[in-house]
């Protein structure tokens, strides 16, 4: 099984560390799928350009500006350029007050057509104190 550290997705999620693999995360088979300086290796969801609009990097991180879910609209989603099948995923992430964000894998972007986010399974990242979506999900 090979092994990827994912360090960016989804919008309002700040990806913190290093952005460097140790000597061992190299010698385990890990893969950096981003730096901290540029965003080469990502793309839309929607399509083959990075959406610049709407990421920056900042202090060697992904930035999104809240938007209040607009940012699908806008092709705002990013997917790697390379495609994984089998892998291990290791993500730091900062969430701002009343996130919503999540990183998806296994999205299709030939599904991804028209407005909305893009189709994939997702590890939700919810800020549980300030967003009322929050409220209407079962625990559990």
């Amino acid at each position: 099984m090979k092994k990827y550290l994912l360090a960016a997705l989804i919008p309002l999620v700040g990806f913190a560390g290093d952005n460097e693999l140790t000597d061992a995360e190299k010698a385990a088979g890990w893969k950096l799928l981003f730096n901290g300086k540029t965003t080469e290796g990502w793309r839309s969801a929607k399509g083959p350009e990075f959406p610049k609009k709407v990421w920056s990097i900042v202090d060697g991180m992904l930035h999104t500006d809240p938007s209040d879910g607009k940012e699908s609209a806008a092709a705002g989603d990013i997917i790697t350029t390379d495609k994984f099948s089998k892998f291990e995923v290791s993500v730091d992430f900062k969430l701002t007050k009343g996130a919503n964000s999540g990183l998806k894998y296994f999205v299709q972007p030939n599904l991804n057509q028209g407005a909305g986010s893009a189709f994939g399974l997702e590890f939700q990242m919810l800020d549980d104190e300030n967003h009322p979506d929050a409220k209407l999900g079962r625990d559990g």
